[in-house]
């Protein structure tokens, strides 16, 4: 990981951020997927995920991005990745992967995460790090990542 990018753990108060991150990079995919309902988004986002998987990336003193992810024994889950619009294809994401790709390596994990099958763009960057499709429903698709 380029020695700039950091990854921060996030506290209670920069949730509101990090929705707002979430909103402005899933909104279009989310409402050609299921419609956007703003209540049903933002107490999905406050609720469903714990604050201590979210950790902010940084360059600098500048936050990038962010993401959000979980470990049990046997995977580490990339519930988000966000990445905002205007920090996209300077190589952000794909470091903070690499980065969990060591991770997994170094405890004997995979890489677990979902896709929206109409965000082909995020696909295509995870096939391009070594994820294969695992499995697949009307609007999500399952990719790992196992490690050698």
């Amino acid at each position: 990981m380029n020695s700039s990018l950091k990854i921060v753990p996030m506290i209670n108060s920069d949730l509101e951020e990090a929705f707002i991150f979430y909103k402005v990079s899933l909104e279009d995919v989310i409402a050609k997927t299921f419609g956007w309902n703003e209540e049903f988004q933002r107490s999905r986002f406050f609720n469903q995920y714990q604050l201590n998987w979210f950790y902010w990336i940084k360059t600098d003193s500048q936050r990038v991005g962010y993401i959000c992810f979980w470990q049990s024994d046997l995977e580490i889950h990339v519930s988000l990745i966000i990445i905002v619009p205007e920090k996209q294809r300077h190589s952000y994401g794909r470091q903070i992967m690499l980065h969990l790709h060591n991770q997994a390596r170094e405890s004997g994990r995979k890489i677990t995460l979902s896709s929206f099958k109409k965000n082909e763009e995020a696909i295509r960057f995870y096939e391009t790090l070594g994820y294969k499709i695992i499995g697949s429903d009307e609007n999500f698709v399952d990719m790992a990542f196992t490690v050698l």
